[in-house]
């Protein structure tokens, strides 16, 4: 019995370590560009790690990507979330967009990848601003 559960204990591990190996923490982000509240994460789901961007614009709307494969950063689907008293919207690749849905899932995919270029690029400048207060200087 110890040594099935030793066996188990090994294989779960092993593969939350491999799923670990998916993750993008160059991504890791939360706070504002461009005057929008910005975040992204990834979260473990057992066997994977959904990635999940959240976008609060200035006006208020909330609109969410979803990656449910995680490492492949391929918006699956987007939520838009406006004020409490008006309907709230759902979009999937495989929903009723009839012979538009590869345009609008390509204009939300380029959207998705525009701010995934602008967390990288002020992740960096984060960093080394990070670097220069600690003395270390970057030609």
């Amino acid at each position: 019995m110890k040594k099935g559960l030793t066996k188990s204990l090994l294989i779960a591990g092993l593969a939350y370590n491999l799923a670990g190996c998916n993750r993008r923490p160059e991504y890791d982000f939360k706070g504002i560009i461009n005057g929008e509240k910005v975040e992204f994460k990834q979260d473990y789901t057992g066997f994977r790690f959904e990635s999940r961007l959240t976008v609060i614009s200035t006006n208020g709307v909330k609109t969410v990507y979803k990656d449910i494969q995680g490492q492949t950063l391929t918006v699956d689907f987007m939520k838009i979330y406006h004020s409490e008293n008006s309907k709230n919207y759902t979009i999937f690749p495989n929903s009723s967009l009839g012979k538009n849905k590869r345009i609008v899932m390509s204009k939300i995919q380029g959207k998705f990848n525009n701010y995934l270029e602008d967390i990288l690029a002020t992740n960096q400048v984060q960093s080394l601003k990070e670097l220069e207060t600690s003395g270390i200087k970057i030609k």
